[in-house]
């Protein structure tokens, strides 16, 4: 036990916390515990990454068969398939963002910052300033 808590001095600069002292440990906030009624759209600007299944078997194909078409040609109907109904989701996808719909699901990470920001709109939260 004792080398274990030399290790654990020497790695970490302390030992961890034992379940009973976590709850002697003051909370300090340093920010208000507040929603802000806007968000940032820096992180939309990501990027899209479809189809890379079809395409990593399209060009395993290609490469064993010298970079023939014809031979691969049902790998390049599944890719081409793919692609189509990927740029039709995000049509659909863009069509809903302008029209203003917000499309409640399980998971807010699908929503965009403008629809978020028409959510913060709705409810928003009345920061004091101290």
């Amino acid at each position: 036990m004792h080398t274990t808590e030399t290790l654990l001095r020497r790695c970490y600069g302390r030992l961890p916390l034992q379940p009973n002292e976590i709850n002697k440990i003051p909370f300090k906030e340093q920010l208000p515990l507040q929603l802000k009624n806007s968000v940032s759209g820096k992180s939309e600007k990501g990027v899209d990454l479809s189809c890379l299944q079809e395409m990593a078997v399209l060009f395993a194909c290609m490469k064993t068969n010298d970079f023939k078409e014809a031979k691969c040609s049902q790998e390049i109907e599944t890719y081409n398939k793919c692609h189509k109904e990927h740029t039709e989701r995000k049509k659909l996808a863009k069509q809903r963002e302008e029209s203003g719909q917000i499309v409640m699901s399980h998971d807010a990470r699908n929503l965009t910052t403008k629809q978020l920001n028409q959510l913060l709109s709705k409810h928003p939260q009345f920061n004091e300033k101290l």
